[in-house]
């Protein structure tokens, strides 16, 4: 049995389906379930986690193309519905097509060209090719962990392993060492939890500006690294954002305090 923290109950399969569908999984579970994205703003720095819920931050380039790429390579029939233009931002005739498609539907023709470059490096890519291939896309799954509702979308499944797709302007080698900076181990714990029955996690990466690839494993010693940060994570949304105001988080975020060893 699922139980959202507003209360809702479902069965499993019940709410797995329904993840199916966006507008479930990112408008009513992103309210009443916790996620990778926010537990990794939290654990980096939990003012971030504030921002995004005050609408901020959240529409930066980088995140636009990462968006982007992923349709492109993954789910291809959503990447080809958005509205590409060369119009710039300031004229009538662009804030027009935002006002009849919306603001999240509406993107500048170069992201498009850049999108398709990088995706044709990954599909050129014999190895990468092959694991695309016939795999299962953009998986949603929804579980109690430790007792919390957490909620997460498998970008592919293949065999015995998750893959996810990060873009980024390091190279695939510094990518290795991005993984505890960006929180990824927590994301990689997480969805090991999310799909028990998978064996494996596996980051395809690639370099936004080189289009260097990348296929980066992660250990099981680095991915339980991410279930003490979730446990970390977790305790401060509990305390500081669960079922709170914007004014009373921003008075407790004044308290918080992060405690940790060197090492």
């Amino acid at each position: 049995m699922i139980t959202l923290f507003n209360g809702e109950t479902y069965l499993e399969g019940e709410i797995n389906a329904m993840a199916a569908d966006d507008s479930f999984y990112y408008g009513h579970l992103g309210k009443y379930a916790l996620s990778s994205s926010v537990l990794r703003n939290i654990f980096d720095d939990p003012d971030k986690q504030l921002q995004y819920m005050k609408g901020k931050g959240g529409n930066t380039e980088a995140l636009m193309l990462g968006k982007l790429t992923h349709w492109c390579w993954l789910e291809p029939d959503v990447f080809y519905r958005q509205v590409y233009t060369d119009l710039r931002g300031n004229t009538n005739a662009y804030k027009e097509l935002v006002s009849q498609h919306g603001a999240d539907n509406v993107f500048k023709e170069k992201y498009r060209n850049i999108a398709e470059w990088l995706c044709r490096r990954l599909d050129n890519n014999e190895e990468i090719r092959e694991i695309r291939k016939d795999a299962d896309v953009e998986v949603a799954s929804v579980k109690m962990i430790d007792g919390f509702p957490t909620r997460g979308k498998a970008d592919l499944i293949k065999g015995d392993t998750i893959y996810d797709l990060k873009t980024g302007i390091v190279t695939p080698q510094q990518f290795e060492w991005k993984v505890d900076a960006m929180n990824y181990d927590l994301q990689a714990w997480i969805y090991m939890q999310l799909f028990p029955h998978l064996k494996n996690f596996t980051f395809i990466y690639i370099n936004k500006h080189t289009r260097a690839p990348g296929i980066i494993e992660m250990p099981q010693s680095v991915i339980e690294r991410g279930g003490e940060k979730y446990k970390t994570a977790v305790e401060v949304y509990m305390k500081i954002f669960y079922d709170k105001e914007i004014d009373e988080i921003e008075f407790l975020l004044d308290q918080y305090v992060y405690r940790g060893t060197a090492r």
